[in-house]
């Protein structure tokens, strides 16, 4: 993890070059971000696009709705918020592939969720789920990192464990439901 977020702070400085060259939707996605957590972002751009966006720790309550015009984002970190709701849009970041929302308030997740099928880490910890949209079944067959999907700490019963794993991996997951 210590490694990712290096090459997080040297792509930030890149991106600042970058910024201009970014279509005016994400722009305007980073700047709310910005202005809802009163500091800008961290963010690099690659290929034109907004890739990577660490908001980690800065006392978001909400995302935009815009949050879905970044359609170029690949890893996405808002852990340690107090971010209770993801909006529709979400379901729109199809390049997805890590994705960290640990630590916040989450009590539900967009239908919209099962549409990021190209999910390879997907950090859920300590929040308040209490179900799964239906639509998360679609990433049950994604090839998963070492220890994700990661849903300890929730109040998620078994049977909704189960939406999203097999069922081995949903019983260890229930038992880290209670830790």
């Amino acid at each position: 993890m210590k490694k990712l977020f290096g090459f997080i702070l040297l792509a930030v400085t890149l991106a600042a070059c970058a910024f201009a060259d970014i279509p005016a939707a994400e722009k305007a996605a980073i700047n709310e971000l910005g202005a809802l957590a009163g500091r800008t972002p961290l963010y690099s751009v690659e290929n034109g696009h907004v890739g990577v966006v660490d908001l980690h720790d800065a006392n978001l309550t909400k995302l935009p709705e815009s949050i879905g015009n970044l359609s170029g984002l690949y890893l996405l970190n808002l852990s340690f918020n107090k971010i209770t709701a993801l909006p529709a849009s979400f379901g729109n970041l199809k390049n997805l592939k890590w994705l960290y929302l640990g630590n916040n308030g989450l009590t539900s997740l967009p239908e919209s969720f099962g549409n990021l099928t190209a999910l390879r880490t997907l950090e859920l910890g300590d929040n308040n789920l209490t179900a799964l949209p239906a639509s998360i079944a679609k990433l049950k067959t994604n090839t998963w990192d070492k220890d994700s999907p990661d849903l300890r700490k929730n109040k998620l019963p078994m049977t909704e464990l189960q939406k999203l794993l097999p069922d081995d991996a949903a019983k260890k997951q229930a038992k880290k439901q209670r830790k």
